[in-house]
């Protein structure tokens, strides 16, 4: 199953969510970091689709996983032998989320 994750529809983080996920970052707030726990599932899902078909590709552009849903990520892909490309673009990651993101990954040598 190549190709993005569905989205979290507009009801789950409003429209500024989808089109800057940035800007919906609270500092301090940590009701800000927290993620509905369907959305972690629905996460958990398409990442143990990714490891069990052995993708290529994980994209979860444009989808607010955050910090936590980096570090899902992060554990996903490094179980993934042939993955070559990892999608990230807009995802509300911060330095935390992409330091995990670096220390999991340095194992792959093909991405």
């Amino acid at each position: 199953m190549q190709g993005n994750m569905q989205q979290p529809g507009y009801d789950n983080y409003g429209a500024a969510a989808i089109e800057d996920p940035q800007n919906m970052m609270t500092e301090g707030d940590p009701a800000a970091d927290e993620l509905d726990p369907e959305f972690l599932t629905e996460i958990e899902t398409y990442l143990k689709e990714c490891m069990e078909n052995n993708e290529l590709s994980i994209d979860m552009s444009d989808t607010l996983i955050k910090d936590h849903g980096a570090k899902m990520v992060a554990a996903a892909a490094s179980l993934c032998d042939q993955l070559q490309e990892l999608r990230l673009q807009q995802c509300g990651i911060t330095d935390e989320g992409a330091i995990e993101l670096f220390n999991e990954l340095t194992c792959l040598s093909q991405l």
